[in-house]
């Protein structure tokens, strides 16, 4: 039974040591102001992104990730990883040729909606 008890013990601690740790809200708040503000201003009606922006736009997202992920609470990171994800393939398609965000317009509607849910959670926190 002591066994039992030793090798679950240390099984719980394992688990718990891969498990990251969550950030503060005011630390995690400060970087994604950081991730939110990398992002090219949107281009106006016709424009465009040029590809060297896209290029650089993506490899800071790709870095950014892994800082706000996972966020100061559960609750918040699906739609952090969903602003993340749709920045991502924004700025590596240059723009999104297909589906439901193709364009610049779309997309960066679909990334303030998600922005708005993340700042709200902040602020209501």
């Amino acid at each position: 039974m002591r066994r039992l008890l030793l090798v679950a013990t240390v099984v719980s601690v394992v688990v718990a040591a891969c498990i990251p740790a969550r950030p503060s809200p005011a630390d995690w708040a400060s970087r994604w102001e950081s991730a939110v503000a990398s992002l090219p201003p949107r281009p106006g009606p016709g424009g465009s992104i040029d590809p060297a922006t896209c290029e650089r736009t993506l490899g800071e997202l790709r870095l950014q990730r892994n800082d706000l992920l996972p966020s100061p609470d559960d609750r918040l990171d699906e739609t952090v990883d969903q602003w993340f994800r749709l920045a991502e393939e924004m700025f590596f398609e240059c723009p999104v040729k297909l589906g439901p965000y193709a364009g610049w317009d779309r997309g960066y509607d679909e990334l303030a909606r998600l922005r708005a849910a993340v700042d709200a959670f902040l602020s209501a926190g």
